[in-house]
């Protein structure tokens, strides 16, 4: 799988890196696979950028951003897992957006040639997720195709638009349901970088890799295969009723 993906060529950060960089990240902002996203989640995604912290059996989105030189990029190779602590995920999807000629059937946009979501474990953990463009596919990129057909992203929803293709911008992936394990009070999600590593197209080396907001000084790279963030990418808590149902729990014993 290395060898593989080695021949594929808000929070603002308070130092750009001197080299293009990813950042993958959870948000509670996103969409369906068929859904185009709205320019009003754009700036929610945007204004909420950063860790979530959500209910257990909510849904959280993975969006991808491109961050810093060149001013043109093409992420087309990107391997992760996730995984988590006290928790698990129930369901995930990776999404392989395409738009296709109403009038001909002709494909005129799809981002990856192939898609694989991952293997959700017997521990809650999704491992084996893989993203290519290697032959044919747009992956994660801010080409002028982006801004005419790619409604995942905030390219897209942007529009041909002066600065539309400017970076920072991010790109949404797809979806993972999350729940607390059966006792957890909290758990913590992580994503990991995959087997296969992360890759942009004619980059000349690894370039580096954020895992959610706020480990721009981990030093992670595209290389740095099975490695996590030092911090959660995203936070369970309990459902409200839960806590309520604790706080009964909690006051009865006291009057005991």
């Amino acid at each position: 799988m290395k060898k593989f993906f080695a021949v594929l060529a808000g929070v603002a950060l308070v130092v750009a890196p001197a080299n293009a960089a990813l950042r993958l990240f959870f948000s509670t902002v996103g969409a369906g696979a068929s859904e185009d996203l709205t320019l009003g989640q754009i700036n929610d995604m945007r204004a909420n950028l950063g860790n979530p912290s959500v209910n257990s059996g909510s849904r959280i989105f993975l969006w991808a951003e491109m961050i810093a030189a060149p001013t043109s990029q093409k992420w087309n190779g990107i391997s992760f897992d996730v995984t988590s602590t006290g928790g698990r995920i129930t369901a995930n999807s990776l999404y392989n957006y395409r738009v296709v000629d109403p009038d001909f059937g002709d494909v005129l946009y799809e981002r990856w040639q192939g898609v694989n979501s991952g293997t959700i474990q017997p521990d809650g953990s999704v491992t084996g997720a893989n993203l290519a463009a290697v032959v044919r596919g747009e992956g994660v990129n801010n080409g002028t195709n982006s801004d005419d057909f790619d409604k995942h992203s905030e390219i897209g929803v942007l529009g041909p638009v002066a600065g539309s293709r400017n970076l920072p911008k991010a790109t949404l992936l797809g979806f993972y349901d999350v729940a607390l394990n059966p006792g957890s009070s909290s758990a913590q999600i992580f994503i990991r970088i995959g087997n296969g590593g992360i890759v942009r197209s004619g980059a000349p080396g690894a370039e580096a890799i954020y895992l959610g907001v706020g480990d721009e000084a981990a030093g992670l790279t595209g290389s740095s295969f099975g490695q996590s963030s030092p911090t959660a990418d995203a936070t369970i808590v309990p459902e409200p009723a839960s806590l309520a149902l604790l706080g009964l729990a909690a006051l009865a014993l006291r009057r005991r």
